[in-house]
């Protein structure tokens, strides 16, 4: 039996520092499906001695205190040119590595064995570094490594390089050292090694692939170009347009959840170190940028600086920069993409091309609308069991809802549920009916679910969209047990004849009740199939974990359910009661303030689990709600049905039946008489089960049916009847039509001049940059030239300067020499 070191998910980071202390053997780190394949550390029970020494040293559980400086000095650097092609930005790795191994040292750092895994290794010559050379976009394996390095440093200098979970773990196991030096990397992410091991499968699945690099500078500095060399000599470049690994790499759909919150990449950093690519370094000083890569490195510390300084003489540039040049590189935390867990979901049974294809496209097997956010018990439960069933078919589904901008707009999430039993990525509640034409290109099959949804009264209030109009005509469209909610239409004829023609753009219709067949065929010219209500396709296992989740205590009760007002069942109440000896559980229409009935307690805010419990556990049920009579039937249990006209008695009758069970349901005119006749009166479920099973049976053929079936599709205008047709109804759904498709054509236009404008936007940028570059350029010229200036003014004063002392200097000499002929004259005299 095994147990986590870390208990908590996505925390672990398979640094291996546990594994290294453990005394006993018992630690190992291994890949882990539940925690998106990351490596992991987990504890074989049977080995363990409690001793604890695991969790002292993991460092995610005791973060150390650091004494790296929160504002380290900053440089770009870059080796020569020859170091710069073999290396994946400007070669600081490379520098620091020579300046180790000069002084007799070792260096660790991630490298690709023959089987093209990647893990960690010690080199000790020169020219093994290509091995640890270039970024490995692949979680390394640690290994024993921490152990050898621990043993070493006793000996001579280390230099570790990695990202800064396994800087911070290797600084837990091995503590401070003058002969160890450890080098952070800004890692963007690590996808776990069967992520990078199922890419190379599915993709190259004759193998024959003798080495994979990254980042390899056929196309200069860039970050996603990969050379993989076939064992014949064959080369491949892979880029992302065309390489799957690297789409969800730089898209960060493969992400996992431990890197996306990690703890280690923030200020101060790990390492004494930390270099990086030094991306956006032209922004502010593009005299720094090295078309073949411009690294940036970070001194953390003094011991750091000690290295540093000896790799300086070796590159050939390297100059202190601002530490804010680096604010576009990996932030401490850094957001998911919204496509992560369903990657992470679907890998498991598709091949990675199919898996990424899907994820990046937002492809779906079927989409389904319906109103499964509306906070009704039964419209909830009705699109989780057709959800259900769809998924046992092996299809993904995609709910879609009705547009925010409905009268009666819907919520963002399955409201009533304790917790989503939906995946993020399996739901869409759109902004308007305009976009919901989106989801044309995310599935060719799009479905409209059960429940009321084509009742004519809330046509309106629920957005206009219960008939598909906004899904292409070539999709295939598949209507499973819609109701029109009663056995009559209420429209007029303009609203007939509207509903027929966008029924007739359905490949296959099913309804809920078999008078919706006969309105299909005499109102709509549609061919309708009578169907089970999803609820009866749902595997019951699924019901019975959610109803285990609402159960409330152990005791024997009745289960209610009204959506009519509780009073009026006040008697029917008491006599269950005092029939069967227990107490009532009361649960009413989610829209209802509570607290009608004054001596009854009632669960108030109910989520779907108590609801369907309140159906799965009691004695007997009471309720006016037709899905709450579907659970009655589908749990076996004692019930009475009461039926409303006003919000249509005809789905009660008509299933109840169907199924033999005609008697269990009550009516306002119902005597007490019937209603103590049916409390001491079992339900024979023998013949309902039988009939059940059939109808089961083929309504999912059916429904399988409709969705295998090719869609033959080809332009017809002449899909309302002759008897049917309406020049002005014709003409409004000529233009509705035609607005639609200018609607789409002017969308794609519109997308073409967006990504025209983003690239001369982009462009722009470009010209803004290199103007600001010699706006700059002309400053320092500028600059230079008052320099100048200001010296040939000094220089004119100076002259000026002497001028006037070389004139007085004349003077006097004049003056002397006047002098002294008077003097000599005199002096002859």
């Amino acid at each position: 039996m095994n147990s986590y070191v870390i208990p908590e998910p996505f925390r672990c980071t398979g640094c291996s520092a546990c594994r290294t202390v453990c005394p006993k053997g018992a630690i190992t780190v291994r890949e882990d499906p539940l925690q998106q394949y990351g490596l992991c550390a987990s504890i074989e029970e049977e080995k363990c001695i409690h001793c604890d020494a695991c969790r002292k040293v993991c460092p995610v559980l005791n973060p150390g205190k650091s004494e790296n400086s929160a504002e380290p000095e900053c440089y770009a650097v870059c080796a020569d040119r020859e170091t710069l092609e073999k290396s994946a930005s400007g070669g600081a790795f490379t520098l620091l590595a020579e300046s180790v191994l000069e002084a007799g040292g070792a260096v660790a750092g991630a490298a690709f064995d023959e089987n093209l895994r990647v893990s960690h290794i010690l080199i000790d010559k020169a020219e093994d570094l290509d091995l640890l050379r270039r970024s490995k976009y692949v979680q390394s394996d640690m290994q024993d490594v921490f152990r050898r390095i621990r043993d070493l440093i006793s000996e001579r200098p280390v230099l570790f390089v990695g990202t800064p979970c396994q800087v911070a773990g290797l600084r837990a196991v091995a503590g401070e050292s003058e002969n160890l030096y450890c080098v952070d990397l800004y890692c963007g992410h690590a996808p776990a090694p069967y992520i990078f091991r199922k890419y190379l499968e599915d993709i190259f699945p004759e193998g024959g692939i003798d080495s994979y690099a990254f980042r390899t500078k056929q196309c200069g500095w860039v970050s996603d170009v990969a050379t993989i060399t076939f064992k014949d000599g064959g080369q491949e470049i892979r880029r992302t347009g065309d390489d799957d690994y690297q789409k969800i790499y730089h898209s960060k759909v493969g992400m996992r959840k431990v890197c996306e919150h990690c703890a280690f990449s923030s200020f101060p950093r790990q390492g004494d170190l930390s270099i990086a690519d030094f991306w956006w370094i032209e922004e502010t000083h593009p005299e720094l940028k090295n078309e073949m890569g411009t690294s940036a490195v970070l001194v953390n510390n003094e011991h750091g600086r000690r290295l540093f300084e000896k790799m300086k003489s070796k590159a050939s540039l390297c100059e202190k920069v601002e530490l804010s040049a680096m604010k576009k590189n990996r932030p401490p935390q850094t957001e998911e993409d919204s496509r992560r867990d369903r990657f992470y979901d679907l890998l498991p049974s598709g091949s990675f091309h199919e898996t990424v294809a899907r994820v990046m496209d937002r492809r779906y097997d079927v989409v389904l609308w319906g109103n499964w956010s509306e906070k009704n018990y039964g419209s909830e439960l009705t699109y989780y069991a057709l959800y259900q069933y769809l998924r046992t078919l092996g299809l993904e589904v995609l709910l879609l809802e009705r547009p925010k901008t409905a009268v009666w707009g819907p919520n963002e999430g399955p409201v009533l549920f304790r917790e989503s039993p939906y995946p993020a990525y399996a739901y869409m509640v759109p902004e308007t009916k305009d976009d919901m034409r989106l989801v044309n290109e995310m599935s060719d099959t799009f479905m409209v679910g059960s429940d009321q949804i084509w009742h004519h009264d809330l046509y309106d209030v629920f957005g206009k969209v219960c008939y598909l109009d906004f899904i292409h005509d070539n999709k295939k469209k598949i209507a499973y047990s819609s109701s029109f909610g009663r056995e009559y239409w209420s429209g007029d004829e303009y609203e007939r004849k509207r509903t027929s023609y966008f029924l007739k753009r359905f490949d296959s219709v099913s309804v809920r009740e078999s008078s919706g067949v006969t309105l299909c065929r005499d109102l709509f010219d549609v061919k309708a199939e009578w169907v089970v209500d999803p609820v009866f396709l749902c595997p019951k296992p699924e019901l019975e974990k959610l109803a285990a989740k609402g159960k409330r205590g152990d005791g024997r009760f009745i289960g209610v359910y009204v959506l009519d007002r509780l009073e009026e069942k006040e008697p029917l109440l008491e006599a269950a009661e005092e029939q069967f000896q227990c107490g009532s559980h009361i649960i009413l229409d989610a829209f209802v303030r509570h607290g009608e009935a004054q001596n009854r307690e009632i669960i108030t805010d109910a989520t779907m689990e108590e609801w369907i419990a309140n159906f799965a556990y009691p004695d007997f049920v009471i309720t006016d709600s037709f899905h709450g009579m579907c659970l009655s039937i589908l749990f076996h249990k004692p019930f009475i049905a009461i039926s409303n006209e006003k919000r249509g008695a005809v789905r009660f009758r008509e299933l109840l039946g169907k199924l033999h069970l005609e008697d269990r349901l009550l009516t306002d005119g119902s005597d007490q008489g019937s209603v103590a006749k049916l409390m001491n009166t079992p339900v024979d479920y023998g013949k309902a089960d039988q009939i059940l099973a059939e109808w089961e049976h083929s309504s999912e053929a059916w429904l399988r049916d409709a969705l295998q079936t090719k869609k033959e599709w080809e332009e017809d205008d002449n899909l309302i009847s002759e008897e049917n047709r309406d020049e002005d109804l014709l003409r409004l759904l000529h233009d509705e039509r035609r607005a639609r498709e200018l609607f789409d054509w002017h969308t794609g236009r519109l997308d073409e001049h967006d990504k025209i404008q983003q690239w001369h936007t982009g462009r722009l940028d470009e010209h803004d940059k290199i103007q600001q570059w010699h706006t700059d350029r002309l400053d320092g010229h500028d600059k230079i030239q008052q320099w100048h200036t200001d010296r040939l003014d000094q220089i004119e004063k100076k002259q000026e300067d002497l001028e006037r002392q070389l004139k007085e200097a004349k003077r006097l000499i004049d003056e002397l020499q006047k002098s002294s002929v008077i003097y000599k004259l005199k002096h002859r005299v």
